[in-house]
């Protein structure tokens, strides 16, 4: 469902436990974690281009300690576990099969496009999205296709399912939802909005609601969100802002976490945290955090009682839910500048301007992920991934 929520221990006051250097974390490069293990996939040295950092990294979840590394053909996209075996997609038009716990390549399947994030298992099949339209059941032990289907455009954040269907977000600027038992389409519906160009993330998928996000030509008055029924394709809401709070109300490039009847995500075009009432569409929050910035690609993720947000001007911040304030936050743009104060050239720009780039560091693209003992494990734009854990004093 990409539901982007867990019921492990929050972090009170974060602690950086360790670091590792994996090249560059794009937007689509988001780490997961299973079995004791985090597998952070990597661009490598140089994105969007063939180099010898491309591939998949495992790591001990634990101490941080190299297990090994499985290299890709190009960019590395999206990781996704499932019963021993880890699955990654790649820029080189391959999905591959590996052990997890050696990283023995167990099978590969070659498509003709780019094989985009994030590889869903669901059965005994891995879901995988590659361009230029193809959305495929890929046998999970073997690799051989089971079904596959052209959905007209590209998929770029992958694949949501329920229990009868899997569910994608186009290029398009359409919902297209297939039978999970051999692809056919069961309806496709087409992205009403003022200025709506595409979307990019996956959906979000709960008892037969499905919420969307999307991108859109400039500003508006309401966010970017729509909400569907699973089964039919109606649309049940778009987005309201009755209370016209402070938001950027542009692209959603990420997919909204839903919690207790909310859905919250990063606002591109702002500094703001938003939360929203997934029942009528209506915002209910909007919470400044950090620098104004134009991009924000990275979904949150929510431990209970915080939702983390990173976003595109290199931090972290922990929202409170009961509370509505910021619990902390922390910069990670530059890995040896890691503070929960960020630097002087953040503080003096102030919000009076949107940027496209942090006037220090780098930005976060990638999606983080929170392991069953609370651990938040996040990998950045300068090439470096983070596991932080509670230091046990509230800041």
């Amino acid at each position: 469902g990409r539901l982007g929520t867990s019921e492990s221990p929050s972090i009170a006051a974060p602690r950086v436990a360790w670091s590792r250097s994996i090249g560059i974390a794009s937007w689509l490069d988001n780490p997961t974690i299973a079995d004791g293990r985090v597998f952070a996939p990597s661009s490598g040295q140089v994105w969007n281009r063939a180099d010898g950092g491309d591939g998949l990294y495992a790591f001990d979840l634990k101490t941080g300690d190299p297990l090994w590394f499985a290299a890709t053909a190009d960019d590395a996209n999206g990781a996704a576990y499932d019963r021993c075996r880890v699955f990654v997609g790649s820029d080189a038009g391959t999905l591959t099969a590996l052990d997890a716990r050696t990283g023995q390549q167990l099978w590969v399947s070659e498509f003709a496009g780019k094989v985009y994030s994030n590889p869903l298992p669901i059965d005994d099949v891995v879901i995988i999205t590659a361009a230029p339209d193809l959305v495929a059941a890929v046998n999970a032990a073997t690799g051989k296709v089971v079904w596959q289907a052209s959905v007209g455009a590209t998929v770029r954040g992958g694949a949501s399912a329920d229990p009868d269907h899997v569910f994608v977000a186009t290029e398009a600027a359409r919902v297209i939802a297939l039978s999970r038992r051999d692809g056919t389409t069961a309806w496709s519906t087409e992205i009403k909005s003022a200025g709506v160009q595409a979307a990019y993330s996956a959906p979000t998928v709960a008892n037969g609601k499905v919420y969307v996000s999307f991108v859109r030509d400039t500003y508006y008055d309401v966010p970017a969100v729509q909400m569907y029924n699973a089964a039919t394709g109606d649309r049940m809401w778009a987005a309201r802002n009755t209370q016209r709070l402070t938001g950027g109300w542009g692209n959603i490039r990420s997919s909204p976490a839903l919690h207790d009847g909310r859905l919250y995500w990063g606002e591109a075009y702002s500094n703001r945290i938003v939360g929203l009432d997934a029942a009528e569409g209506d915002v209910t929050t909007s919470l400044s955090a950090g620098l104004c910035m134009f991009p924000h690609w990275p979904s949150p993720a929510v431990a209970q009682d915080l939702v983390y947000v990173p976003r595109h001007d290199g931090g972290v911040y922990a929202y409170d839910i009961e509370k509505g304030t910021l619990r902390w936050s922390l910069f990670l743009g530059e890995a040896n500048n890691i503070s929960q104060s960020f630097p002087p050239e953040h503080l003096e720009r102030g919000n009076d301007r949107c940027e496209w780039d942090p006037p220090f560091g780098r930005a976060v693209y990638a999606s983080p992920a929170i392991a069953a003992d609370g651990t938040l494990v996040i990998a950045t734009g300068d090439g470096w991934l983070h596991a932080i854990r509670d230091g046990g004093v509230a800041p």
